[in-house]
């Protein structure tokens, strides 16, 4: 019998949670309503200006949704039973679901938690442990789609933008960018005066830099053009330069703030394949993270991978049409992505190619004359 719980319990979670997802919505909403009025026999969840809300309406509304709901708990089941959670994920999954709690017991309204609890119902996670369910699974979604970039990443580089690298800064904090001291002139000097004459960008930084983080040779880590945590001056930089190429004095004053920083930005890495073997997780994570959040239907190729080295059986037929459809469309999806990014990077290519020969034929006839 366990053996067979086991194999098929996500089936079976899938059919139970589902309903349980749409009964916790209409107890959930009216749990405040001691006296609870009724319209033709059905219990109302709310009154508005434009009329009753009845726990029908509200199961029908959810229901137009159930396919979205239904994908959500086969793939929450999927990557379950596919990745090991190990301590560190299980360390991040009990900090996240502490934020989340933390965020809900905010609002004293309950309006935050009734909004929250919603959300984390709709990713198919319900009852006093969603947020820690939830947090534990969102683990081990980020790995299963690190592996399964890894794996295919020769097929998937093409995705990773143009913009795409690792930058590593160097910072000073100053109170007018115009007007400095003289120890801070003295130290961009210095700072200037090192990076003129070759010494290693990593060790100015561990002996100048204000950043925190100093100790790593002043390593920022993967950018691209969905990064939105850096002065949008200091990503034009970095994307603007090479491998190797280091950014002119870059000045930055954040709204509300005192105190300017000026930057010096270097590049590491711009080759996506020498930054997804180099072993850095926070990198990888970056990388996998861009990605999913941009390619349709890449997670749901990792998922479906994981899912062909399961035994999956399906006891509802209707269950079985809504999930294989939902899974196809997303399939489709992605082998469209592809497609389209295989042929604009072909045409990039071509249009490169052809700058270039002409470029050269010119410079042929310039030399002939």
């Amino acid at each position: 019998m366990s053996e067979f719980l086991r194999k098929y319990w996500f089936v079976t979670l899938i059919a139970i949670a589902f309903i349980g997802v749409l009964v916790y919505f209409v107890i959930d909403l009216n749990k405040d309503n001691v006296n609870s009025r009724k319209v033709d026999g059905q219990d109302v969840v709310a009154s508005l200006n434009f009329g009753d809300i009845t726990s029908t309406d509200l199961y029908d509304e959810l229901s137009s949704n159930s396919s979205n709901v239904l994908y959500n708990m086969y793939r929450n089941a999927v990557v379950d039973q596919s990745v090991e959670a190990d301590s560190e994920m299980k360390a991040n999954a009990k900090q996240i679901a502490k934020n989340i709690e933390n965020n809900m017991k905010s609002d004293s309204t309950g309006k935050t938690r009734q909004s929250i609890l919603q959300t984390l119902a709709s990713y198919g996670f319900t009852g006093d442990d969603a947020p820690y369910n939830y947090a534990m699974t969102a683990e081990k979604i980020r790995k299963l789609d690190a592996d399964y970039l890894k794996e295919h990443f020769d097929e998937l580089s093409m995705f990773v933008p143009e913009s795409g690298r690792t930058i590593s800064i160097i910072t000073m904090q100053v109170p007018n960018a115009d007007v400095l001291s003289d120890a801070s002139q003295e130290k961009k000097d210095n700072i200037q005066k090192a990076l003129d004459e070759g010494k290693d960008f990593a060790e100015v930084a561990e002996e100048y830099s204000d950043s925190d983080n100093t100790k790593d040779g002043g390593f920022y880590g993967y950018i691209d053009e969905n990064t939105t945590d850096l002065d949008s001056n200091v990503l034009s930089a970095a994307k603007s330069l090479s491998k190797g190429g280091v950014s002119d004095w870059i000045t930055v004053q954040p709204d509300g703030m005192e105190m300017v920083t000026l930057y010096k930005v270097y590049v590491n890495e711009t080759d996506p394949k020498a930054m997804m073997d180099s072993g850095d997780e926070d990198v990888i994570e970056a990388i996998v993270t861009s990605l999913t959040g941009s390619v349709n239907g890449l997670e749901a190729a990792a998922v479906e991978d994981a899912a062909s080295k399961l035994d999956i059986t399906y006891e509802d037929d209707s269950v079985k049409e809504k999930m294989e459809k939902s899974i196809k469309e997303q399939l489709d999806a992605f082998e469209s992505a592809k497609t389209t990014k295989k042929a604009e990077v072909e045409s990039a290519a071509k249009e490169s190619s052809e700058q270039s020969s002409a470029a050269s034929s010119e410079k042929k006839t310039q030399e002939g004359e």
